[in-house]
């Protein structure tokens, strides 16, 4: 189970907050681990260029609105999410791009990138006009990390979990982001939902976007709604924003800046809206503490840059998903890194040739914990690529490419996808000389940068 950490106070104990990861076991407040499908939590404010806003009347202005004429306005934006290794909740959106010929057939769903993080089937539950979520006509199903993500025509079939009901391949990914947690999907109108019948786009409710005159403010009444244990969808909580943004270090993600809230969220509603009292949409659900009554957190519409140049709020994060989303690759962030750990850079010989070596590791990542195996001596094993080692070839499922520069490399590594089997042949210098070379072998088990679809 993921883990974040955050500093509340200056010197004050770090407070364990459980991430919603699919599936995953919580901490519950006598440290005892229960099975629960899923977290959840709260968020910030939003605007992304071209999406829908219309809740901003250029004649009446912006309406505050009651609780129960707030939840009634956007509770059918809020959708669940089932995966084969647990479940979600997502929030449906209209976008202008430029993926589809006919964007009156398409609409996408931002979730949490853990949502979706395991391959296979997926299901969502989209609730119908008279707010239930178990009309046929408004499921639909997909498969991540299928060949259906690049040809939809596949004969694989796509089953409703645990039953046989076989399914069109409706819903696909369009990117994920792990360091955000952010992730779309999309869902293809013109493919037949469980009943075998289609939806129009006029037959969705889509979540309206807080406008960029919007400020979000700490005391302010908020209300979340989402999938609390994987079997509650439509769920609506309440409460205030606590804190506008805290940093926090999320355990394999890394630091983030996360909004604090206190309404009572729970497992299960990862991925789900966080709304204003306009009826506007201002946040994403992700991740809560159960160790501390209401202290609960979400990723912010908006960030500062972080150490890539990277604002990872998840306005800027969907929208780059979805500009760089094509038929071949899943979209990704611009300048996001392989999570493998470990920074490349070129070199030049004496010669003029040019090589390509490690720059750098990352503390704790997966390249200081790899097992490489001496070539000429498979007894001679180290642990983790380290700094100034040579790359000679990267090979990806018994296809070997030479890592003769630096474009060369990172073509390879960009073009990943799940479960693709990669080894790293390197030559190790020691005292200046090259004393052995080494093969270190790896499972991609996770959407990288630029992946190619499956």
């Amino acid at each position: 189970m993921k883990k974040l950490l955050t500093g509340a106070f200056a010197l004050v104990l770090s407070l364990a907050i459980a991430l919603s990861v699919s599936g995953c076991t919580f901490i519950k407040n006598n440290n005892a681990l229960v099975d629960l499908p899923d977290s959840v939590t709260a968020s910030q404010n939003v605007i992304i260029n071209s999406y829908q806003d219309s809740t901003v009347n250029p004649n009446t202005g912006r309406k505050l609105l009651s609780m129960v004429d707030a939840v009634a306005k956007v509770e059918r934006s809020s959708v669940a999410i089932m995966t084969e290794s647990g479940s979600g909740s997502g929030v449906i959106i209209d976008v202008t791009d430029n993926l589809s010929s006919n964007n009156n057939t398409t609409a996408y769903i931002i979730t949490c990138h853990h949502v979706i993080s395991e391959r296979g089937v997926i299901n969502v539950f989209i609730p119908d006009k008279d707010f239930s979520y178990e009309n046929d006509d408004y499921i639909f199903g997909g498969i991540i990390g299928s060949p259906s993500d690049a040809n939809p025509t596949v004969t694989t079939p796509c089953y409703l979990p645990n039953t046989s009901t076989k399914m069109d391949y409706a819903v696909s990914l369009v990117g994920g982001d792990m360091q955000s947690d952010i992730a779309v999907l999309k869902l293809d109108l013109t493919k037949k939902s469980l009943s075998g019948k289609t939806l129009a786009k006029s037959d969705l409710c889509f979540a309206n976007i807080a406008p960029t005159e919007y400020s979000a403010k700490r005391g302010e009444t908020v209300f979340a709604i989402g999938n609390p244990t994987g079997i509650l969808p439509g769920s609506v909580c309440s409460g205030v924003i606590s804190y506008l943004e805290r940093q926090a270090t999320v355990e394999t993600v890394g630091s983030m800046t996360l909004m604090q809230i206190d309404a009572p969220t729970n497992p299960g509603s990862s991925g789900g809206g966080l709304y204003n009292l306009y009826g506007e949409l201002i946040g994403i659900t992700n991740s809560g503490n159960t160790n501390f009554n209401s202290t609960n957190f979400a990723i912010p519409a908006s960030t500062s840059v972080d150490a890539e140049g990277i604002n990872n709020g998840f306005v800027s994060i969907a929208a780059q998903l979805i500009a760089t989303c094509t038929d071949q690759n899943y979209g990704y962030v611009t300048g996001r890194k392989e999570k493998i750990g470990m920074g490349v850079s070129n070199g030049t010989t004496d010669a003029g040739s040019e090589y390509v070596y490690v720059a750098s590791i990352t503390e704790g990542s997966k390249a200081q914990s790899l097992i490489g195996t001496n070539l000429s001596n498979p007894l001679d094993k180290v642990r983790g690529l380290k700094v100034k080692d040579v790359i000679l070839s990267v090979t990806v499922n018994d296809q070997t490419t030479q890592a003769t520069s630096y474009n060369a490399f990172t073509k390879v590594m960009e073009g990943l996808k799940i479960d693709d089997k990669v080894e790293l042949t390197i030559s190790r210098i020691v005292n200046n000389v090259f004393s052995a070379t080494y093969t270190f072998s790896y499972t991609v088990n996770q959407f990288v940068f630029c992946g190619a679809k499956a």
